[in-house]
């Protein structure tokens, strides 16, 4: 309702302050929800989640290349913990220590940690300053499952497909850096091979 004041036998501009501020609020919230949906449609489109599963990032070549940096020797071996196995639907590999190889990225100096799983399977982790982000994939690269952990907590990835291509491919990229010679075992004394 526009309220009209009287001064001196005329109107104010009250009224007009009013109905400027009401098509201010409208504009915000449209451009809000404009943001929102586009947002939601570029996330959820067709077309994203068919890129993002059509090619994987990671070749076959480049993968094998990357389980048998791991299997000469240049991972450790660690537990997983029972929050996050059973979150990636592991819960049985809760307190087993497994293979992983870890790498820094030399620009952000963020993390991406590859695990290779007793039945064929694969973790993958992107490990910013504040939250992991890991992603459970089967022998063929289909994600099983994923979880982002945050100071012990749980909470899903909105998108994980999307991270999870994001990690093969920069896997992919490590692969391609590595040479015949560091896919060979180490010496047997110092090796630290998941076929040991």
């Amino acid at each position: 309702m526009l309220l009209y004041k009287r001064q001196n036998g005329k109107q104010s501009f009250e009224h007009m302050r009013m109905a400027n501020s009401i098509q201010r609020r409208a504009l915000i919230w449209f451009v809000f929800a404009a943001l929102l949906t586009a947002i939601f449609i570029a996330t959820t489109s067709p077309a994203a989640a068919q890129s993002s599963t059509n090619a994987p990032a990671i070749s076959s070549a480049q993968l094998k290349k990357v389980k048998l940096y791991l299997a000469a020797g240049n991972g450790y071996k660690v537990k997983i913990g029972p929050i996050a196995a059973e979150k990636l639907g592991i819960p049985s590999l809760a307190t087993t220590e497994l293979w992983q190889l870890p790498a820094t990225d030399p620009e952000t100096k963020f993390g991406h940690v590859f695990f290779t799983l007793p039945d064929g399977g694969m973790l993958f982790s992107f490990i910013n300053t504040t939250t992991a982000y890991t992603y459970h994939v089967d022998a063929n690269l289909k994600l099983i499952a994923s979880v982002a952990m945050s100071n012990r907590m749980p909470s899903d990835i909105p998108n994980p497909e999307l991270g999870l291509q994001a990690e093969l491919k920069c896997w992919a990229g490590i692969a391609d850096q590595l040479d015949d010679s560091d896919l060979k075992p180490k010496s047997s004394s110092t090796t630290n091979s998941p076929t040991k």
